[in-house]
């Protein structure tokens, strides 16, 4: 007599209860979390919030507006993805970054208890590895990670 009875049905009942087990510690975690230090702290991994450089924030008050309403929500990081889609949204990471410092600091000077972090959301073309060598677009905070659009209509 086996132990354990193989087949799709047990296989997919197994992997049921492993996820479950594990949502469930994830769960407790997250609420021991909760109860020694408020709210745990997030990270906003996608943000348009640099004004008038993308389809984003169109003034530096919608900045700080949003900045203060993801605060609000949680987030304590928050990095910076204006759009890099050559010939349209092309403000190169020098622009970008002297934003990002600019903020930062006015937020620090203000002991807001937030941090923007420097990345692009980087429009899939032939030139990508060019536009990164060249300063003109950016991996997420200066890492090996990139964050990049695919095209919608593609054919």
């Amino acid at each position: 007599m086996a132990f354990f009875k193989s087949g799709p049905k047990t296989l997919k009942k197994f992997q049921k209860s492993i996820e479950k087990f594990f949502s469930n510690i994830y769960t407790i975690t997250v609420t021991l979390k909760e109860r020694r230090k408020g709210r745990p702290k997030m990270i906003d991994f996608h943000t348009h919030i640099l004004p008038n450089i993308d389809d984003g924030s169109k003034s530096i008050e919608e900045t700080f507006n949003l900045i203060k309403e993801a605060k609000e929500a949680g987030f304590n990081k928050i990095i910076s993805t204006a759009h890099y889609v050559e010939n349209y949204y092309e403000v190169d990471v020098t622009d970008r970054k002297a934003w990002i410092d600019s903020l930062n600091k006015t937020l620090k000077e203000k002991n807001e208890d937030i941090e923007l972090y420097l990345g692009n959301e980087v429009y899939f073309s032939d030139n990508i590895i060019n536009l990164l060598e060249d300063g003109k677009a950016t991996t997420i905070n200066n890492t090996n990670y990139l964050l990049f659009e695919m095209p919608l209509n593609a054919q």
